[in-house]
């Protein structure tokens, strides 16, 4: 060994605190990664559960307005009841059924929208930090000409 030449302990002490301080850059740059990879994934398993529960909801409003013969208090109160058993605010959502008086056999539809905030923090990255999901559902009215509504 030569005068001038580190000693072992030394050298492998500094590639050490060199090596650690590599992987902390690795792991910030691939950590932040990570992070917006599974925050997108929960966002999207969010509103995926939020989509089917106001598919659903629509689907039962819209066998209430088919029974009933039309746009029916009852169908809006199923409609808001089903949003709220699946954990959607009812207040966010906007539903109306046309026409109002249907005979048997006459088309009845319900348009439901509802404005869903994001959850997560990645609402900063999307503009308004909410999402608007649409439900449009159609069927045949059973009515037989009563309304007793």
């Amino acid at each position: 060994m030569r005068s001038g030449d580190p000693a072992p302990q030394t050298w492998a002490l500094d590639q050490y605190r060199f090596r650690s301080g590599q992987a902390a850059v690795e792991f910030a740059l691939l950590g932040s990664v990570l992070l917006l990879l599974f925050f997108g994934l929960l966002e999207l398993g969010l509103l995926f559960q939020t989509r089917l529960v106001l598919a659903h909801a629509a689907r039962v409003g819209l066998r209430q307005a088919v029974v009933d013969g039309g746009a029916s208090p009852r169908a809006v109160r199923v409609f808001e009841d089903q949003l709220r058993l699946g954990g959607v605010d009812p207040r966010r959502a906007e539903v109306s059924i046309s026409p109002r008086h249907a005979f048997w056999g006459t088309t009845v539809t319900l348009r439901a929208r509802l404005e869903e905030p994001l959850r997560t923090p990645l609402r900063s990255l999307v503009p308004g930090g909410r999402v608007v999901m649409e439900a449009v559902f159609s069927g045949r009215s059973e009515n037989l000409g009563r309304w007793d509504w």
